[in-house]
């Protein structure tokens, strides 16, 4: 089967993304940082007040088990929703024209036999499409921001990992963490780069929406395909990509937990963690399995026998299970009322 070149909207998405990473703004500032007195003082003050809760253990399970970020995972999925509502309108405006032109295509020649011709002519079609959905990107029918509603989706993670790290500490060693110390410059890093990325996956949906149709397109069209049966491929096609938008918002929410939790964790001499999984029908069998047991966040465990994949709790594909801290006497964090406080 003869493939046609590259189509130029192809090309055109690729320079849009470079210019979207470029100018892509740094949303998460960081404002002015906590002050600290000595961590000998810290550590000191910090390991008297809670010696008491280890009743002579070396470690201490967190008696708060912490929440999957389910509010930003509808933040995410609602802004990624509302983008795909936009593009079946562009989609469904353009398709008339496509199906038109494979109409008249074929009642001029009987036969199928030159579909690479009739594809460069529907590959003009596709670049307005394409540029038409890039509009439908950039602007907004409510007036709100993509970026500023992905961004929105990212605080809300912050904020549940920070109230489920200062509930845990509270309730397992009766003490108070200073909260401002998290919500400032301690997850710069990884809050912009995962910004960063998923500005980019949703930058490249046209494209890959796009691709799809041409090549669904394609085989319809060598196969000489009813132009009605083409119209619902092409629209089987738009709900899968839209289902799978579904299933990244759960993945990257999953993920960016997955992150905070660990460095805010590790930050505080936590080496090990208890895996807690939601207990429902959506998960998956291993890690069900691993429900319950304690790992070290130096060593991830097994989370796909077939492939020997290993993964902490929420980096795995859509995985909403969490970390329990285990805390050991040697934890440090910023708390409140300390003695030696300047």
């Amino acid at each position: 089967m003869v493939r046609t070149e590259q189509p130029v909207w192809s090309l055109k998405q690729n320079r849009f993304l470079s210019r979207t990473m470029q100018k892509a703004p740094s949303f998460f500032h960081a404002r002015k940082e906590v002050k600290l007195v000595n961590d000998l003082a810290y550590r000191t003050a910090l390991q008297e007040k809670i010696q008491k809760k280890f009743y002579g253990h070396d470690t201490l399970k967190s008696k708060y088990v912490p929440p999957y970020a389910i509010s930003a995972e509808r933040q995410y999925s609602q802004a990624v929703a509302n983008l795909y509502r936009r593009y079946n309108k562009v989609v469904l405006r353009w398709m008339p024209k496509i199906i038109k032109e494979i109409k008249q295509d074929r009642d001029k020649r009987m036969r199928t036999d030159d579909a690479v011709g009739l594809m460069q002519l529907i590959d003009l079609y596709l670049t307005k499409m394409m540029n038409d959905l890039k509009t439908e990107e950039e602007q907004e029918e409510d007036g709100s921001n993509l970026e500023e509603q992905i961004k929105a989706a990212a605080y809300l993670i912050r904020g549940v990992v920070n109230q489920g790290w200062s509930k845990a500490v509270e309730r397992t060693l009766g003490v108070q963490v200073i909260p401002k110390y998290y919500d400032e410059s301690f997850y710069r890093e990884l809050l912009e780069r995962w910004f960063r990325e998923n500005m980019g996956m949703i930058s490249s949906i046209p494209q890959d929406l796009v691709q799809q149709i041409r090549d669904t397109l394609w085989e319809d069209i060598t196969q000489n395909a009813a132009t009605d049966q083409m119209v619902k491929h092409i629209q089987h096609t738009c709900q899968v990509s839209k289902n799978r938008a579904k299933f990244i918002a759960r993945d990257q929410v999953g993920k960016l937990q997955a992150q905070l939790t660990r460095q805010q964790q590790t930050d505080a001499g936590v080496r090990e963690y208890i895996w807690s999984s939601k207990n429902d029908s959506k998960v998956r069998n291993q890690h069900r399995k691993l429900n319950g047991k304690k790992f070290s966040w130096d060593s991830p465990p097994i989370s796909d026998p077939k492939t020997g994949r290993r993964c902490h709790p929420g980096e795995d594909y859509g995985c909403r299970c969490v970390a329990l801290p285990v805390f050991n006497k040697n934890v440090i964090f910023p708390w409140e009322n300390l003695s030696s406080e300047k």
